[in-house]
């Protein structure tokens, strides 16, 4: 019986995490990584969109020269960094999703509703590149997750 609670509670504080993790993403997502009033109020006049996939990624690797690095950093890598944890947890919360198309599929409907509320809101832009790196890093989360548990099986 104590297995029990004590797996129960592990699952249920893995759920908690994964909610918290998912709260944060949001809160940066709509807002950045520091809110201001000008964030609140929004940065663009209109909703901003780039359909055309690769343009903004591109962009920022052939003039790498014209941006700071922080806005470059960010613009490609933090993309990234940021959905790792979803395919991690993903893979991790929910075994029977256990190949990568179930995790890219499982993975698209948050990035997407949060690219398409940031254009909503006008407080981002809705950009493809966006959903590619972030599908990016929620497919290297769901291998990182993989390699750890065959480790761990292993041993």
């Amino acid at each position: 019986m104590r297995v029990y609670y004590v797996k129960y509670s592990k699952n249920r504080s893995l759920y908690f995490l994964f909610l918290l993790y998912l709260l944060l993403l949001i809160t940066i997502s709509i807002w950045g990584t520091v809110p201001t009033l000008v964030l609140f109020l929004g940065h663009y006049q209109e909703p901003a969109t780039n359909f055309i996939p690769f343009s903004s990624i591109l962009t920022y690797i052939m003039n790498f020269e014209h941006y700071n690095f922080s806005i470059w950093f960010y613009n490609l890598f933090g993309n990234i960094l940021a959905y790792i944890p979803l395919g991690y947890f993903i893979a991790l919360l929910f075994p029977t999703f256990n190949q990568a198309r179930q995790i890219l599929l499982i993975s698209l409907f948050p990035i997407t509703a949060l690219e398409i509320i940031q254009y909503i809101s006008v407080m981002g832009v809705f950009d493809v590149d966006d959903v590619l790196l972030n599908m990016l890093g929620a497919w290297i989360g769901f291998l990182l997750y993989n390699s750890l548990a065959k480790i761990f099986k292993d041993k």
